[in-house]
């Protein structure tokens, strides 16, 4: 770590199956996505987690920072510590070479149901960062899903998180930013800034189911 500006580094893993024997990238392709990185924080938000937690080396600072693992959750809990990470500010990077081989196995908790476990995780995990997140941090992620202004450190509104949800592929998420548009239905402070400001909430909802 002394080498590296990052906070915490991962690298791909080597995936063995339950004997020990090689397998290839293409039999579990969550950790290995193509696809450019331009933002952590937005990647880790829109994709899931595709960060293999046993290859993560961590600075004594970010740990003590971010505390433990949040005890409550069951299939989420590194991906809700990347999560945080990044929206505290933090450098998360995928380096080379690999140097961990991951087991994969009918006991993997990720084949036990993990689809439902994960899921039902997702939507506190990606609220609780919305809610505590350094709020630059999410605009810079997301940089055209909130609302403009002079000062990037103003905590987001409920149209900024209903805004973002809406427009998630994830439609337990999508089903969450409308928990948030209802509630700004029902308010009619919200109700009369989005008539000065041509909002239309109504539309943006629409297109999310």
């Amino acid at each position: 770590m002394r080498t590296t500006p990052h906070d915490i580094v991962f690298s791909k893993p080597f995936l063995i199956d339950e004997g020990g024997k090689p397998m290839d990238d293409a039999s579990f392709p969550v950790f290995f996505n193509s696809s450019p990185i331009p933002s952590m924080l937005r990647a880790l938000v829109l994709q899931g987690n595709f960060l293999c937690a046993p290859t993560a080396f961590m600075r004594r600072e970010a740990v003590q920072s971010l505390g433990v693992f949040r005890p409550g959750l069951v299939q989420l809990q590194d991906y809700d510590y990347w999560l945080r990470a990044a929206a505290a500010g933090m450098s998360l990077a995928e380096l080379g070479p690999r140097v961990v081989r991951y087991r994969r196995h009918s006991g993997n908790l990720s084949l036990q149901g993990g689809s439902v476990a994960s899921a039902a995780e997702t939507v506190p995990v990606i609220k609780t960062v919305l809610e505590t997140g350094m709020p630059e941090e999410l605009r810079r992620a997301f940089p055209y899903f909130f609302e403009p202004v002079a000062d990037s450190s103003v905590p987001l509104t409920s149209f900024d998180k209903a805004s973002l949800l809406l427009s998630h592929p994830r439609d337990e998420l999508r089903m969450a930013g409308l928990e948030y548009a209802i509630a700004l239905a029902e308010d009619p402070s919200f109700i009369a800034k989005a008539s000065r400001l041509g909002l239309n909430l109504n539309r943006l909802a629409q297109k999310s189911l």
